[in-house]
C-alpha cells in the first residue's frame, strides 16, 4: 500500500513539527548547526502565521514532512497579482519527483484558483527551483545581487 501525500494549511497544532523541520532544512541547505534557538522559532512561528502568507504543510500518512511558504506580491502600477515561494523544504526520505509534482501542481492549482497572474521563485531556492525551471513556459525574469554592508 502506497503513502498518501497531504498538502494542507499548518495549524498551531503542527507548529511543532514545522519548527523540527525548519531546523532540518536550515542545517542540511545552509550548513548552520548552531543558531538562537529562541530568535529562530520566533522567526519561523511568524512565517506560519504572517498575514498574506500562504504557508502550507507537506504531511505523508498525517506526518509532517515538509512546508511551502508562499507570499502575495503586486506591482505598483497594476493588480497583477503574484505569488512567490518564499521557502520550501521536504524531507530527504519524501523527495521524489512523484512527490515534487503533486507540490508544484497544489501551488499552481492555488495560484489559479485564487487569480494569481503567475508563480514567482528564487532559483537558489533548493529542490523546487530545478523543478519548476524544468517546465518550457517558465522564464528567467530578473537576478538578484547581494552585497555585504560592512
Amino acid at each position: 500500500m502506497g503513502q498518501t501525500l497531504d498538502i494542507r494549511a499548518i495549524t498551531q497544532q503542527d507548529y511543532s513539527a514545522g519548527l523540527e523541520l525548519a531546523k532540518s532544512a536550515v542545517k542540511e541547505l545552509y550548513g548552520i548547526e548552531k543558531f538562537n534557538a529562541i530568535e529562530f522559532n520566533f522567526k519561523v512561528k511568524n512565517l506560519f502565521v504572517f498575514p498574506g502568507n500562504v504557508t502550507r504543510g507537506i504531511f505523508v500518512d498525517n506526518k509532517m514532512v515538509g512546508f511551502v511558504i508562499c507570499s502575495h506580491n503586486e506591482p505598483l502600477w497594476n493588480d497583477d497579482k503574484k505569488l512567490s515561494i518564499e521557502f520550501f523544504y521536504i524531507d530527504e526520505n519524501n523527495r521524489t519527483e512523484e512527490n515534487m509534482n503533486k507540490i508544484y501542481a497544489y501551488v499552481e492549482n492555488y495560484a489559479y484558483s485564487n487569480g494569481y497572474s503567475s508563480i514567482r521563485f528564487y532559483d537558489s531556492l533548493p529542490y523546487v527551483a530545478d523543478h519548476i525551471k524544468s517546465f518550457s513556459e517558465t522564464k528567467k525574469i530578473s537576478t538578484m545581487y547581494e552585497k555585504e554592508v560592512i
